[in-house]
């Protein structure tokens, strides 16, 4: 993927990743600035800390500060905004939708227990039980 990199009013928006289901970017913030108040109608918005702190406003809730290697997602469809303070930040943004499907793995093996160095899976285990 080609560098994507937006200069906002808060910093620098540099999108590493882009799909119909994830979206990731690093976000350089300056000091004493902030996002709009907005929200996002079907996605999870999860922000980590790589460096300086950052402050989440979320509506209906307190202010929560996140410090280097903490995160926090906020869910779809709540009102929130980052901010910072004299501390400019380093931000991972992960912006993601859910369900995962659970039938996206295909498995060519069933799982199992090794007996005796023997490779046995769930069924043939249920299959010597009966």
């Amino acid at each position: 993927m080609k560098k994507n990199i937006l200069k906002k009013v808060w910093g620098i928006r540099e999108r590493l990743l882009e799909t119909s289901t994830v979206v990731v970017d690093r976000l350089t913030l300056e000091s004493n600035s902030f996002c709009s108040w907005h929200y996002h109608e079907f996605k999870y918005n999860m922000f980590i800390v790589l460096e300086g702190e950052l402050c989440l406003e979320l509506e209906g809730e307190e202010r929560k500060w996140l410090i280097k290697d903490e995160s926090y997602i906020v869910e779809p469809k709540i009102k929130h905004r980052f901010i910072t303070e004299e501390v400019p930040a380093k931000i991972m943004e992960v912006m993601y939708t859910k369900p995962v499907l659970e039938d996206d793995i295909i498995r060519s093996i069933q799982g199992g227990k090794i007996i005796d160095n023997i490779y046995i899976t769930e069924d043939e285990l249920k299959k010597k039980a009966e």
